[in-house]
């Protein structure tokens, strides 16, 4: 038995051990409403057995997989908080609370003032937009979007890792890609983030977003973003942004059923000049974040940016993402954090080093 077999075995057994003992203690204020209540429906005492048992074949088959991403975390924070998260998808909200201290929607929402209906006709899964004007530790955002959109971006600073002495985070004078701008909050806090000396390109391949988007940055100010109506991937396709009026903040490129999905690779954009250079990569692309990866593989050897991939719509890219940032064998450091109560918006950050 190898090193390794012997730590994932150990490892097995302190998950499952752990997942008994968490199936007998029941958490209090662990759900959110406003994420899994937006239909009406409470689900705040549902256990789905279901959804549960894939949970513990799924580990059962990868926890090894799982094991070698704890070898690649720099950090103790980061393994830590790796292993809530599996024991949160084996025994969910009743029974463990990820260890990250975030706040609820619902709380967070206290933070940012509240916004005013937008002049802007859109609707989709959390209802019409909203306008929003706040100042935030010195800087003003303006921006139409679905309601709690500012609370990942700006309270919880989803895309802005300081820990330990390690920061990543887009800076003035980067250029940085938004891949999944959806409403194009999260561009308009990264082209505040980088002033009028960086760029944000930013992307998504839905016409109802694009359409947010292009009127969220019509607004003074906002002229170093340059919106692209694709999506990113490994291959490309020539194709108008998917029609619908209606917006959707899960969609999946690779399973939308909306016909062919516009397609870009950012190694093609960087080979012909339309993208000078990536100094900050953000991912989230509802599942397609390897594909996208893979795209801009040669981008990444060139310029070695910092990343910021979304690490939660799939359980395998726990290990899938982690193993490929890993083994580009460019020395790049991986670290961890999560920005709700519940399974989703869980970040790896990962940069090289300098010096």
């Amino acid at each position: 038995m190898t090193s390794i077999d012997s730590g994932a075995n150990d490892f097995k057994y302190q998950v499952k051990a752990q997942f008994l003992s968490d199936m007998h203690r029941m958490e209090a204020d662990n759900y959110d409403a406003y994420r899994y209540g937006f239909d009406g429906v409470d689900r705040s005492r549902i256990f789905d057995v279901p959804k549960h048992v894939r949970y513990l074949e799924w580990f059962d088959e990868h926890y090894t997989d799982i094991y070698r991403t704890l070898l690649h975390l720099a950090d103790q924070v980061s393994r830590e908080l790796l292993f809530g998260l599996i024991r949160y998808r084996l025994a969910g909200h009743l029974h463990v609370r990820i260890p990250a201290g975030r706040l609820s929607l619902i709380d967070a929402m206290a933070q940012i003032p509240p916004g005013t209906p937008s002049e802007f006709p859109a609707d989709g899964m959390f209802g019409g937009l909203l306008h929003y004007d706040v100042e935030w530790n010195g800087t003003r955002y303006i921006v139409d979007s679905v309601k709690g959109a500012l609370i990942s971006t700006l309270v919880n600073q989803q895309y802005f890792f300081e820990r330990g002495g390690v920061r990543i985070a887009p800076e003035p004078g980067d250029i940085v890609v938004d891949g999944g701008s959806f409403t194009g909050d999260t561009s308009i806090i990264f082209s505040r983030a980088v002033g009028l000396g960086g760029r944000v390109f930013a992307f998504d391949p839905l016409q109802a977003h694009v359409d947010i988007c292009r009127y969220n940055f019509s607004r003074p100010g906002f002229e170093n973003i340059t919106l692209i109506g694709a999506g990113l991937s490994d291959h490309a396709v020539d194709a108008p942004p998917i029609a619908g009026s209606a917006y959707n903040p899960g969609l999946s490129i690779t399973s939308s059923g909306a016909g062919t999905v516009p397609l870009v690779r950012l190694d093609d954009l960087v080979a012909d000049r339309r993208l000078p250079r990536i100094d900050f990569l953000k991912l989230d692309v509802e599942g397609s974040e390897l594909e996208a990866l893979r795209g801009a593989l040669a981008a990444i050897h060139k310029f070695r940016p910092k990343l910021a991939i979304s690490l939660y719509h799939k359980p395998n890219d726990y290990f899938e993402l982690c193993d490929f940032v890993h083994d580009l064998g460019l020395g790049y450091r991986l670290y961890l954090d999560h920005h709700t109560i519940y399974e989703e918006e869980t970040v790896l950050y990962a940069a090289v080093p300098s010096g």
